[in-house]
């Protein structure tokens, strides 16, 4: 009886241990995101207020994961000078000027917490994906495909 509890006890704890594992290395990968983005030089007349990073599927459809670093800007620049100067950083960079804390409508809890609405805000965002979302199927890394069992990414 002692044998039979441990192996469902083990059988139900695997999959839920597999899966937090898989969402915190996708968090670690938002993270790397949202920091090879905040290094980047601001360009003049602009101050930084806030980074964050989300990992998840917020553009597109299908599965698989991205990884997102995100900054709140304020600046004096237009929305095109902006991009100008972060397009340096990747092609994958959104610009969008905020009117609101609330990040994504996707998610309305998740907020800028330094929003200032009297000034002039931006986020600037980094988008990276899974590499293994791209490839054919067997040519894949092992490892990205364990990445994309992620909830988060379907």
């Amino acid at each position: 009886m002692k044998k039979s509890v441990k192996i469902i006890i083990s059988v139900l704890l695997i999959p839920c241990i597999f899966s937090v594992t898989v969402m915190l290395v996708n968090d670690i990968a938002a993270n790397k995101t949202e920091k090879e983005l905040s290094v980047f030089p601001l360009p003049e007349k602009t101050q930084l207020a806030e980074t964050n990073s989300v990992a998840g599927k917020l553009y597109g459809n299908g599965n698989g994961m991205q990884y997102i670093g995100q900054l709140l800007v304020t600046t004096e620049l237009t929305e095109e000078e902006l991009y100008a100067h972060y397009s340096e950083v990747d092609e994958y960079i959104v610009i969008k000027k905020m009117d609101s804390p609330v990040i994504s409508e996707y998610f309305p809890k998740q907020e800028f917490k330094s929003f200032d609405s009297t000034k002039n805000n931006y986020m600037v965002e980094l988008v990276r994906y899974n590499p293994g979302t791209f490839d054919s199927y067997f040519s894949e890394n092992f490892f990205w495909k364990l990445l994309d069992c992620d909830i988060r990414g379907h």
